[in-house]
């Protein structure tokens, strides 16, 4: 696989995810560029296993509320917390939810 493809397939996946929606650009607003962004994924080996590429807003002049309304930053897979659920439920662990907001 090469990185056209990679690109390819990451545009797809955003396209088919309903990531965005297409607007018309007010008159008082700019439009929010975006970058790709490629990383290679290697075995332990250090034998090329994948390529990564994603495609990144550059928001450092986004206002919320305004040209976005909610942030997704996934830092967990569901795999990975059905397992860590698991371990504690077999171990009569408590469990506790925590839930940081930023405010400006």
């Amino acid at each position: 696989m090469n990185w056209p493809t990679t690109m390819k397939q990451e545009y797809e996946t955003l396209v088919n995810n309903h990531t965005w929606d297409f607007v018309s650009l007010p008159l008082d607003r700019k439009v929010v560029g975006c970058k790709w962004v490629f990383q290679t994924k290697e075995n332990p080996n250090g034998i090329v296993n994948k390529y990564k590429a994603r495609l990144v807003a550059k928001g450092l002049n986004q206002v919320q509320g305004f040209d976005f309304h909610e942030t997704l930053s996934p830092v967990i897979k569901p795999v990975t917390l059905r397992i860590i659920l698991t371990i504690a439920l077999t171990n009569g662990w408590d469990l506790f939810h925590l839930v940081l907001i930023m405010l400006s």
